[in-house]
């Protein structure tokens, strides 16, 4: 679990957010639900939870975004990595063609070297022609003086015909001798030019092979970043691939909480319904209790109606009976009505005091009622005094009592259902308060969910653009890697290039010396048949053989042996090396000349 929560921490803070917000509505909606109403009836509804079909389908709305980030997540990846291994073919491409336009080159470098070659042959030849013709300037030079000196000393004997035809032909042969030594000058001097002119090539070959020294040496260390960097590359993959693993993991994880958020909302659904049906239970009890407490009050006021009938009756009947003690009694009663009254009073005012708060409050929803109720018992109280004043003074003194009496018992009603109303009243304030709290609350659950919502959103494109800025570094390392990847197979076709080459100029550098040693080597008059011989020879800088050695020969043939080590005796000093790297003291080859 820990190992997961730092491999990703952003999807388990997602993962923990959602459920926050999940339990949140789940508790919202329990403190939203409206309270049961109260009842006369002992049946208590049954207390459910209810969560919206809203809430469930905007959280799976979430768990399905959280699921298409995912997927877009990596997808992005994988094009990252197909963008990889294209940008890596691209680079082998191109390798492979910078490979062929390297061979291409090297081939016309050869073809280049070989006629360099031929003309140093030709050249060498044309020098040992020069060298010749001068030899035979020099002899026919000689001649000529001889000659003079012949004729000088034959003057005497010749005729002056002879001596002018000798004459003629001598100026004849120094003038063609002339026309030759001044050939011969131009053809040294032309060899001369060539000669620097190939030397100036040698010496720039040299600086380029001084070049491609340093840049394969350079070459090589690029390589070896490059092994690094691929080694780390190949690390990253690995890595990408674990996180692909897990995140499809992440991905299950996701299906299967979508899948029992689907059952937790379809569970939900059904307990709605049966809460709704609770609840409609519920209020058709309440309204049956209520028709039933309305009933009651009816059925209790037709009988105070009745009880308030039978007591006047009474009392006009005690009225009748007492007409003689009602004189003595009249006063006492009287007091007792008085004290009644004031206590009545009193408890009045007590009232009035206790409930003063709340009837301020509810004045003035219950003003009309109580115009309403003064008007009934003004209108009772008129009914009443007109039925006392058609009866005698006696009856009308003891109707004004009883009706005194009466209204002293009504308006003591009246002051308990005033009471009554304005607790109601404060009741029902109180509860609208109450409720205003609740909406004020819902409000502000509402703005916190809204804000956290909306902070949700903000980490969410945050971190959609740091997973984008990190997929672009991603995508630029790894061209970064192909393009090394490629510059470091483009280094090692190079050096593989050149070590063919040397290969090659070291087959030509053997090849010339044995040559060489053929070219002096005197076949010894006594040997017949095919002639291999291995030679080590031990030579210093330029070319100069100091020591020969010939380790074997055919049949051991001494006198083979002796003509072999003279012919390398005489072709020094060896060809010298084309390449300074191929040049070593110590030259063992086999010597096989041509039939």
């Amino acid at each position: 679990m820990f190992g997961l929560l730092k491999k990703h921490p952003i999807a388990m803070l997602v993962s923990i957010l959602l459920h926050g917000a999940l339990i949140g509505a789940l508790v919202f909606r329990l403190q939203g639900l409206p309270e049961p109403l109260p009842t006369n009836s002992d049946t208590q509804p049954i207390k459910s939870s209810v969560v919206s079909e809203a809430d469930i389908q905007a959280q799976v709305e979430r768990l399905q975004a959280i699921e298409e980030a995912k997927q877009l997540e990596e997808e992005a990846e994988e094009q990252a990595r197909i963008d990889t291994l294209q940008a890596l073919e691209d680079a082998r491409l191109a390798a492979e063609q910078a490979l062929q336009e390297t061979e291409l080159l090297t081939e016309q470098q050869q073809q280049e070297s070989e006629q360099e070659r031929e003309r140093i042959e030709e050249l060498q030849i044309q020098a040992a022609d020069l060298e010749r013709q001068r030899q035979l300037q020099q002899a026919k030079a000689e001649a000529e003086q001889a000659q003079i000196e012949a004729l000088r000393e034959q003057q005497n004997t010749l005729t002056q015909q002879q001596v002018l035809e000798r004459q003629q032909q001598l100026d004849q042969l120094r003038q063609q001798r002339l026309q030759q030594e001044q050939q011969i000058a131009e053809a040294q001097q032309k060899l001369q030019e060539e000669t620097q002119r190939i030397e100036q090539a040698r010496e720039q070959a040299d600086a380029e092979r001084e070049r491609q020294l340093k840049q394969q040496q350079e070459a090589e260390q690029r390589n070896r970043e490059l092994a690094e960097q691929t080694r780390q590359a190949a690390e990253e993959k690995a890595r990408l691939e674990e996180q692909a693993r897990v995140a499809e993991d992440e991905r299950q994880r996701i299906l299967e909480e979508k899948r029992q958020a689907e059952e937790d909302r379809k569970r939900a659904l059904i307990e709605k319904q049966e809460a709704e049906q609770e609840r409609e239970r519920a209020l058709e009890r309440k309204r049956e209790a209520e028709e039933a407490r309305k009933q009651k009050e009816l059925e209790e006021e037709r009988r105070l109606a009745a009880l308030e009938q039978e007591e006047l009756k009474q009392a006009l009947e005690e009225a009748e009976r007492q007409k003689v003690l009602a004189k003595q009694q009249e006063e006492a009663r009287l007091a007792e009505l008085e004290r009644q009254r004031l206590e009545q009073v009193e408890a009045t005012e007590l009232a009035k005091l206790q409930a003063e708060e709340a009837r301020r409050e509810a004045e003035l929803a219950n003003q009309k009622a109580a115009e309403e109720e003064a008007a009934r018992i003004a209108e009772q109280e008129q009914r009443i005094a007109q039925e006392a004043a058609a009866k005698k003074a006696e009856e009308q003194r003891l109707a004004e009592a009883a009706q005194k009496a009466e209204q002293e018992r009504l308006a003591q009603e009246a002051a308990q259902q005033k009471a009554e109303e304005e607790r109601l009243a404060a009741e029902a304030a109180a509860k609208a308060e109450q409720e205003r709290l609740a909406a004020a609350k819902a409000e502000q659950d509402r703005l916190a969910a809204e804000a956290a919502e909306l902070k949700k959103k903000q980490q969410a494109e945050a971190e959609r653009k740091r997973r984008a800025q990190i997929a672009k570094q991603k995508a630029d390392e790894a061209a970064r890697l192909a393009a090394l990847e490629a510059q470091r197979q483009q280094t090692q076709l190079e050096r593989q290039q050149q070590q063919r080459q040397l290969q090659q100029l070291r087959t030509r550098y053997f090849n010339s010396i044995r040559q060489r040693v053929a070219a002096k080597w005197r076949k010894p008059g006594n040997l017949s048949g095919a002639v291999e011989c291995i030679v080590s020879v031990i030579q210093i800088q330029g070319g100069e053989v100091i020591d020969v050695n010939v380790d074997s020969c055919t049949n051991n043939n001494a006198g083979l042996r002796k003509s072999v080590e003279n012919a390398v005796w005489a072709a020094s000093p060896l060809p010298a090396a084309p390449d300074t790297r191929l040049f070593d003291r110590r030259v063992r080859f086999i010597f096989k000349p041509q039939s």
